[in-house]
């Protein structure tokens, strides 16, 4: 199909525009690899712009022959594998226990865990309670604190809920205990509900 003269200018002015949007985005990007060429002291000045002043390899001998970046990373991928398997232990059994609601109290406990989510305590008492705890610049730090997100913890309340009765009761006539039942029934249904968990962990910790 043929183009008209006012098409083909607007299709032009169009590649124009997004063009410079792309270079717009872009611009952060070359920044942060300019001043990763640059000393220390010309970054601290503020003075390099479109070009290093005095070019500086350090930070990337820094990286590459120093540990810093290998440990960063080995202490990252500690914290995804403890701190994501924590959170669904810690997030199905929970969200099981409490979907049942025959259990004694499960709603002002579901309640008492729903406030959390709504009034945060603040730093300082985030601070405190860390502190009383002894994981001050330990591992620990990163993987207790946040060992349950309360807003996955509704989701899994909600979907272990969904699951029919008459399962439960079939496996308690042929002598299951509770916790079998959680962990050979339960878990194995609930498939999607672990799939959606561990990927939502998965990308908090790292």
């Amino acid at each position: 199909m043929k183009q008209t003269k006012a098409e083909k200018n607007f299709q032009i002015l169009t590649l124009y525009v997004l063009g410079l949007v792309a270079l717009c985005m872009l611009l952060p990007f070359y920044n942060v690899v300019i001043l990763s060429f640059s000393t220390p002291s010309a970054v601290a000045s503020q003075i390099v712009y479109l070009w290093p002043i005095v070019f500086d390899f350090s930070t990337y001998r820094n990286v590459f022959l120093g540990t810093l970046l290998g440990n960063a990373f080995f202490v990252s991928l500690g914290v995804l594998l403890v701190g994501t398997s924590l959170n669904l232990a810690l997030t199905l059994s929970a969200s099981y226990v409490l979907s049942k609601k025959n259990i004694p109290g499960v709603r002002l406990i579901t309640l008492a865990i729903l406030f959390t989510m709504l009034f945060n305590g603040g730093l300082i008492p985030f601070y405190l309670t860390v502190k009383s705890l002894g994981i001050i610049n330990t591992f620990l730090v990163m993987i207790l604190p946040s060992a349950m997100d309360t807003f996955l913890l509704i989701i899994g309340i909600n979907y272990f809920r969904t699951l029919p009765a008459s399962i439960e009761e079939s496996a308690k006539i042929d002598g299951a205990n509770d916790f079998r039942i959680m962990v050979s029934i339960a878990f194995p249904v609930a498939k999607p509900i672990i799939a959606t968990l561990l990927l939502f962990y998965a990308v908090q910790r790292w």
